[in-house]
């Protein structure tokens, strides 16, 4: 993808009309017409917007997390696995996940150990 059409997409995403997406890549409102009829094009502002939205509610679960590791750092008594998510999610929001380790894994997994009442308070 060019760079002409990545900066259509940032703006499409973000919610910019045709025309501004035009002027932001500089080209003609057509060319974005033509590039919204390609499903290549279609699909790459389906993952930027996915991508944008994942990362937005990752990054919503990082003050907890972090809570979470201090609170492990000062009581023997947090449960170990809701520490490791808790981990999991920082290093996601960092990049520095590991593969496979996306929000809704995070999520999954911390909502098992809550219905299990695991490392409740």
């Amino acid at each position: 993808m060019d760079e002409k059409k990545r900066k259509a997409i940032e703006v499409l995403v973000g919610g910019g009309t045709q025309a501004q997406a035009a002027r932001a890549a500089g080209v003609n409102r057509s060319s974005i017409i033509r590039w919204l009829a390609n499903p290549e094009f279609v699909e790459a502002i389906t993952e930027h917007d996915l991508t944008q939205g994942a990362s937005i509610g990752l990054n919503s679960l990082v003050p907890e997390a972090l809570r979470l590791l201090k609170q492990a750092l000062d009581d023997d008594d947090v449960h170990a696995p809701r520490a490791r998510i808790a981990l999991d999610i920082v290093k996601a929001a960092a990049g520095l996940a590991p593969a496979g380790a996306d929000t809704g894994t995070l999520l999954s997994r911390i909502a098992e150990l809550d219905a299990q009442g695991v490392g409740s308070d």
